[in-house]
């Protein structure tokens, strides 16, 4: 019992089909028994192991990728990036701070392209629930003047979350308000993953987006109103709330989320 519920831990940090490590194990360990932040318990573990039996992985390798990271080239930049993302999660050492000190640190590159790349490896690289990472990821959403990169973060910040952290439904609650239909999608989206079941706050949030101008803003905050509501009445009573005068379109995309009413069938015909 004890051997599947630590699996379920690890599994529950590192992500589904990861290596039940001594690294691994210790992390958990940490964070569970010892209540440290991800990034304390991943500092430990690492020093432990580096104690006991010299570094886990080759710091050589790594310090080569972080150093083509500070190149001229954007390009170079980029590709540096995504091979760091790579490493380290094939390494299988997510929560390296060195890394993840580097990656937030390339978030305020002056390529939009270099920052999109930051923002992804970050999400391979992270563990959940990294308060750091959290914080960068929202900051960068809110001010970022490149409307696919407050998108990826959002969907960054969708993954590297623990579900029920009430910061970030409150971070994602004033992201709904941007000025791009595609980064409102993203966050409404990442509010049914995020926030608890009932929540007012993130049932209020999609209400204020059934009347978004955006078709598929509007269907990605009824599928979000729809989960968060409990099963039973209350989810059932969303059709009636949300089914209004809509473009072809707009029913193609909401099919297998809601069913229209008897009158809008019996119109149809």
């Amino acid at each position: 019992v004890r051997s599947n519920a630590l699996m379920m831990l690890i599994e529950g940090v590192f992500g589904r089909g990861s290596m039940v490590s001594e690294r691994a194990v210790k992390i958990v360990q940490f964070t569970t028994r010892e209540n440290m932040s991800p990034r304390s318990a991943v500092r430990r573990a690492d020093q432990e192991a580096t104690d006991q039996k010299g570094a886990d992985w080759d710091r050589a390798a790594l310090h080569a990728v972080i150093d083509r990271m500070r190149v001229e080239s954007n390009m170079s930049r980029r590709t540096a990036i995504q091979a760091l993302g790579e490493l380290v999660s094939k390494a299988r050492v997510h929560g390296d701070v060195e890394c993840i000190d580097n990656l937030l640190r390339a978030l305020d590159d002056s390529d939009e392209k270099v920052q999109h790349a930051a923002i992804e490896s970050l999400v391979v690289t992270s563990l959940k629930g990294d308060d750091k990472v959290i914080a960068a990821l929202v900051h960068f959403a809110r001010h970022n003047s490149f409307w696919q990169c407050r998108k990826a973060a959002i969907q960054g910040l969708e993954k590297v979350s623990i579900p029920g952290d009430l910061v970030v439904v409150e971070a994602l609650g004033i992201l709904i308000k941007d000025n791009d239909s595609w980064v409102r999608e993203a966050a409404i989206k990442a509010i049914e993953l995020a926030a608890p079941e009932s929540h007012p706050q993130a049932i209020a949030c999609s209400r204020g987006l059934l009347d978004d101008p955006a078709w598929f803003v509007r269907r990605a905050a009824i599928r979000t109103l729809t989960m968060l509501q409990p099963e039973g009445d209350a989810q059932e009573s969303v059709t009636g709330e949300v089914i209004k005068v809509e473009d072809k379109r707009w029913y193609a995309g909401v099919q297998g989320y809601l069913l229209k009413p008897d009158s809008l069938r019996h119109a149809s015909r």
